[in-house]
């Protein structure tokens, strides 16, 4: 998983989240209030369904999905995998399993990357 995670208040206006979306190359943001409770996630196409003329004056919280599908750090690759594709989705923010605070990011990259290894550690 990521450590390092970029989060996004909910207060944030859907021009703003478009711009970090832009310079980071993201897809999609956890979104947060007060701090670190994961309150939803945004996406690239949540953000254009608000028409340009509205993104200034409207907050990331109006379009974000709000049941956020999320892992926990102890949970198996495996898991991570079937939930991803139950719902088709590429990445799960890591939740701490006892306080539910955000403690990473895990896309489906990072899952290949750790296959390609396991893989690579078996051929050698």
């Amino acid at each position: 998983m990521t450590k390092n995670v970029v989060i996004l208040d909910q207060n944030t206006t859907v021009a703003k989240a478009n711009q970090l979306m832009m310079e980071t190359s993201f897809k999609s943001f956890p979104v947060v209030s007060n701090g670190d409770n994961v309150v939803g996630i945004v996406t690239l196409s949540d953000l254009w369904r608000v028409p340009n003329d509205q993104a200034e004056s409207t907050t990331i919280r109006k379009v974000m999905t709000q049941n956020v599908i999320s892992i926990a750090p102890d949970d198996s690759l495996y898991e991570a995998l079937r939930k991803m594709t139950t719902n088709g989705i590429g990445r799960l923010p890591v939740l701490d399993r006892s306080s539910g605070k955000l403690i990473g990011i895990i896309t489906r990259t990072d899952l290949f990357r750790s296959y390609e290894k396991s893989v690579d550690e078996r051929l050698s």
